[in-house]
């Protein structure tokens, strides 16, 4: 498929397959659709949806999406899972991420005070993500954290 966004030619045909992520409404969700990372020639990302919308009701319609993406978004996107919270990565553009591990200290508690619209802010995302508060909030600590150690080497 080839789209041209803002003059800029867009080709999953000359670009290379990064990652893909993959979703369908038996697992629970909405749609059932994949998403796929790609890498032009030119460094550029973008990702590629194709999404299947439909109900017992009416014949299935299809929407497919190119979106360009930062670098970072690009990585982003591999880090916290894709699309559906699992990507299946076919080139390592972005060096291994770290493997699991057991800690020594599983858990440990850390007390932050916000101000209230901000607490709400964030309790809103967290629910667009489908996760709790401290679930969503760990993973931006982490992304945080792994942005500046990335910076600092």
């Amino acid at each position: 498929m080839k789209r041209i966004i803002d003059g800029v030619t867009y080709n999953t045909d000359t670009a290379t397959k990064i990652a893909a992520s993959e979703w369908s409404r038996k697992l629970g969700f909405d749609t059932d659709g994949e998403a796929t990372l790609y890498q032009t020639r030119g460094g550029a990302f973008f990702l590629h949806t194709r999404e299947v919308f439909g109900s017992r009701y009416e014949e299935d319609k299809e929407y497919i999406s190119v979106s360009p993406m930062t670098r970072e978004g690009a990585h982003d996107w591999i880090m916290q899972g894709g699309t559906a919270g699992e990507v299946e990565l076919f080139h390592d553009v972005f060096g291994a991420p770290p493997d699991a591990a057991e800690e020594q200290s599983p858990e440990a508690t850390l007390y932050v005070r916000v101000p209230a619209s901000l607490k709400e802010r964030i309790e809103a995302l967290a629910a667009e993500d489908g996760l709790s508060l401290n679930s969503w909030s760990i993973r931006c600590l982490e992304q945080c954290s792994a942005r500046r150690r990335a910076a600092a080497a």
